[in-house]
């Protein structure tokens, strides 16, 4: 199991360095360890519902998902970040990523 974390943290903290050929990544390849930064990425930047559903499949993201968005300042970091992206007025559309973070953490847990 501390293999699949690793491996997810790792997808998670690299995601944007998917393309190239790092020396820890070429390293678990070479061991027959192919790290899977699609699913990250799918919902980073192609976000739908199964981009969504195939992230809490899998135990190790859902753990870490759990950890993050159930802290004050995992909330405090996404408020930030939707602040940047969105109109202030949008306060409607603030209550829904929040109502849909409650419900991804429920089914993490």
């Amino acid at each position: 199991m501390t293999t699949k974390l690793v491996i997810s943290l790792s997808a998670i903290l690299f995601s944007h360095r998917y393309d190239k050929k790092d020396q820890f990544i070429m390293e678990y390849e070479a061991k027959g360890t192919k790290i899977n930064f699609n699913i990250i990425r799918d919902v980073m930047y192609k976000y739908s519902k199964k981009a969504q559903r195939e992230l809490m499949s899998r135990p190790e993201d859902a753990f870490f998902l759990m950890n993050f968005a159930s802290t004050k300042e995992g909330k405090e970091f996404i408020e930030q970040k939707e602040k940047g992206c969105a109109a202030q007025e949008d306060q409607e559309r603030n209550k829904r990523i929040f109502l849909e973070i409650e419900n991804l953490t429920e089914q993490a847990k």
